[in-house]
């Protein structure tokens, strides 16, 4: 059984975590797309952002909750420098506000 989106065709499925992996063949060269759902993280992030309405700032808060890939992708060089300021802009731009756990200035 193939299943396809649109020109991709489904190539693995990980029921644990709900990664999929795509192929897409352009006659040239064959291009892969991997999906991470992350509806339920963005669900939880909301519920503890609302949550953290009063809370005061502190040693060992969580601010924020990413999937492991992006923030390996996106983020893991700037916190081995210490890049605060970049980590900080990263999470406030509009792109990203849904890993936010915290309303506090990060």
């Amino acid at each position: 059984m193939v299943i396809k989106d649109g020109d991709w065709e489904l190539v693995e499925w990980d029921g644990s975590t709900g990664r999929t992996v795509w192929r897409y063949c352009d006659g040239r060269a064959t291009h892969y797309r991997t999906d991470y759902p992350v509806q339920s993280i963005l669900d939880e992030n909301a519920h503890h952002l609302n949550e953290s309405q009063n809370e005061r700032f502190g040693e060992g808060k969580r601010v924020a909750s990413i999937p492991l890939n992006l923030f390996y992708e996106q983020l893991h060089e700037a916190q081995l420098q210490g890049d605060d300021g970049y980590i900080s802009r990263w999470l406030n731009d509009p792109d990203h506000r849904g890993f936010r756990t915290f309303r506090g200035h990060i």
